[in-house]
């Protein structure tokens, strides 16, 4: 589901537990009650939010719509992304 990716990109990009919506709104200007709402079931996530995202987030957009990664054009997860840094960071 969207919605789940979406959390998961909140916490990958946005790890602050206590400022991470105000952050995911900063970010990608989706005002942090709606990002809240749509976490929690209240709100579905409309073609307005998934364009905000993927104008702060252009390399998950894929992923985030589809679930699919295609690191050959660089559409990747965050997950995928934090493999990457760790494994840069481990020479």
């Amino acid at each position: 589901m969207i919605k789940d990716r979406l959390i998961e990109l909140i916490d990958r990009e946005c790890p602050n537990e206590r400022t991470k919506n105000k952050d995911f709104e900063q970010k990608t200007g989706i005002k942090k009650e709606t990002v809240r709402a749509i976490c929690n079931n209240r709100q579905r996530i409309n073609e307005e939010h998934i364009q905000a995202i993927a104008a702060a987030f252009p390399e998950y957009k894929h992923w985030l719509v589809f679930g699919e990664e295609l690191p050959e054009v660089g559409q990747i997860s965050p997950m995928t992304k934090a493999t990457q840094e760790n494994y840069k960071a481990q020479g």
